[in-house]
């Protein structure tokens, strides 16, 4: 979205009076308070007064609060879905007909490109892209989506807030891409490590390498720990208390092998799983004999001992 037209409107969510006059006041670019939009302050040291009659300094806290303002009625009257993030619109249609999900979407934005027009916002078109997730085997052609008459661009690979999104929504690109990154990044502090002590490279170790893990990782992670939760046990998953349930899960696991009744039998079974009986077999490995042949003329392993 472009910057916000000097074009005034009453949005339908201020009904304070004094907000709806202070609104107004903004818009004739005639606001009194000289810290609320017309200086910056740097260290205590404030710049000269400017008359603002459009928009609001960068970085501002009120800036974005008037864009969501201003764009509120932006999703009214969709059949699709939209999410706004800032000045980022996000529109999806869930269906199995590619033709029926096209047209909605073509129609939405027919909408969106009048509602832009009225209230003079501009658009970049370059930035906008269209993507379709399936589980099933992408159509070679697909439907058209089209922004102002001009197509928009389709692609199979989608960057959405530094998370790439694949066609089958899997992340296997994603983990790729952040693997490339971080190889990089730790190829250079390698090649410091010979005049950076062991704090200055911890420092940059946490600045620019662990964000990479990081950034992301509630999305990327929860389907392995959503699969690795459904393999627990289930007399674990039940369990209420916290405390309890760390105990459970850091219990070592003991591999079961079967137990004899007594221990002379217990011996004769590690002997024959570590290949130390008194089989042929075992005997000839060690050079204590000269063949591992039984009487009937077959190798005297264990398997041929006992079936």
């Amino acid at each position: 979205m472009g910057a916000l037209a000097p074009k005034r409107r009453k949005n339908k969510i201020i009904t304070d009076e004094g907000l709806v006059k202070l609104w107004q006041r903004y818009d004739d670019g005639r606001m009194d308070i000289p810290n609320f939009l017309k200086a910056a302050v740097v260290e205590g040291f404030f710049s000269s007064a400017k008359n603002i009659n459009r928009g609001v300094p960068q970085g501002s806290v009120l800036g974005p609060l008037l864009f969501l303002i201003y764009i509120e009625d932006l999703c009214d009257n969709l059949v699709c879905d939209m999410k706004l993030f800032a000045d980022d619109a996000l529109l999806y249609r869930k269906g199995t007909d590619l033709q029926q999900m096209a047209s909605d979407l073509n129609n939405d934005l027919v909408m969106i490109e009048k509602w832009s027009q009225h209230w003079k916002l501009s658009r970049n078109i370059s930035k906008c892209e269209s993507m379709l997730f399936t589980l099933k085997p992408v159509p070679a052609v697909l439907p058209r989506l089209y922004l102002a008459n001009n197509p928009v661009r389709q692609t199979t690979i989608h960057k959405h807030f530094g998370l790439l999104l694949t066609v089958r929504l899997d992340w296997t690109t994603h983990i790729d891409n952040i693997l490339l990154r971080i190889t990089k990044l730790i190829g250079l502090l390698k090649l410091h490590s010979r005049v950076l002590n062991r704090q200055a490279l911890d420092v940059i170790y946490k600045s620019f390498v662990l964000p990479c893990f990081s950034y992301g990782s509630v999305v990327s992670f929860f389907y392995r720990a959503l699969n690795e939760w459904s393999s627990l046990p289930t007399d674990v998953l039940l369990t209420l208390k916290l405390p309890v349930f760390k105990k459970k899960i850091k219990k070592p696991v003991i591999v079961k092998y079967p137990v004899a009744e007594h221990r002379m039998n217990e011996i004769h079974y590690c002997r024959f799983r570590v290949g130390f009986s008194q089989l042929k077999d075992d005997l000839y490995k060690r050079k204590l004999i000269s063949d591992p042949f039984c009487s009937c003329g077959a190798v005297e392993t264990s398997e041929h001992f006992f079936f």
